[in-house]
């Protein structure tokens, strides 16, 4: 059994004492350290909201602001000119081809566009004009300017065959010459004129059929082809008294002539 004055109760009293104090030395420690520790917090904390309180407030980002204290971009619209849009009626600059509310197109198409619409007639409207002048000149081209002759080419278009024939129109004798003609040469002509000699049996003439306005309208015959015609008049003779013909090429107009 263990007293109080013996050696091992002293020694077990003495290390429970050591143990005790390194305990309270470190509970210290930590409470010191604690203690400091929040203060410091304490002091950012408060030194936080004290920098919050006191700085200046921040300018704001692309914030010009003119010497009345007016934005940058108030002055600007208000020197500027603006329009209503027609669909979403709000106001916006007058040089915008798309309304940035309703993205409405404010410029009108082309064709419902009167300015456009104008310029367009207009140009019309001088093609027009020049295609019918030069129409005008052409045509008084062909109708005053210069014309084939004839004369050169009459010996190219010849008679290839004809015949005559009668018939009775009434108490009338008609006789009727019908034929071809054949042109040899590089240019294309109208209104041939005929003239046809009949004779009789002796090979005397006793009459003559020519081309007029009222009984024959010309014959249109192109180059290097051949072409029919046609011509009557009321005969002057009997019947029997008309025994051969011959077809003569009297006149003719150049195709492109006018009239």
């Amino acid at each position: 059994m263990m007293t109080a004055g013996s050696p091992g109760f002293a020694a077990g009293w003495r290390s429970i004492l050591n143990c005790h104090r390194r305990s309270y030395a470190w509970s210290g420690f930590w409470e010191r350290f604690s203690a400091r520790h929040s203060r410091a917090s304490f002091c950012i904390w408060r030194f936080g909201i004290c920098c919050r309180k006191n700085r200046r407030p921040r300018p704001a980002l692309n914030r010009r602001r003119c010497s009345r204290g007016k934005d940058r971009r108030e002055v600007m619209a208000e020197n500027e000119p603006t329009k209503v849009c027609p669909l979403c009626a709000e106001t916006i600059k007058a040089v915008a081809k798309v309304c940035p509310h309703c993205r409405h197109w404010q410029t009108k198409p082309l064709l419902t566009n009167l300015q456009v619409m104008q310029s367009i007639a207009s140009v019309m409207l001088g093609v027009g004009i020049i295609a019918a002048i030069i129409g005008l000149v052409i045509f008084l081209q062909h109708l005053i300017g210069p014309k084939r002759d004839f004369t050169p080419y009459r010996n190219q278009i010849a008679v290839v065959s004809s015949e005559e024939s009668f018939k009775m129109f009434g108490s009338n004798l008609t006789v009727f010459v019908v034929g071809v003609i054949t042109n040899q040469s590089d240019f294309a002509w109208k209104n041939v004129g005929l003239e046809a000699r009949l004779f009789d049996k002796d090979g005397k003439l006793i009459d003559v059929i020519q081309a007029s306005d009222s009984s024959y309208s010309g014959v249109v015959v192109l180059p290097h082809a051949e072409a029919g015609f046609k011509i009557q008049s009321k005969a002057t003779k009997n019947e029997s008294d008309y025994v051969t013909n011959k077809v003569i090429v009297g006149t003719a107009k150049d195709f492109k002539a006018w009239p």
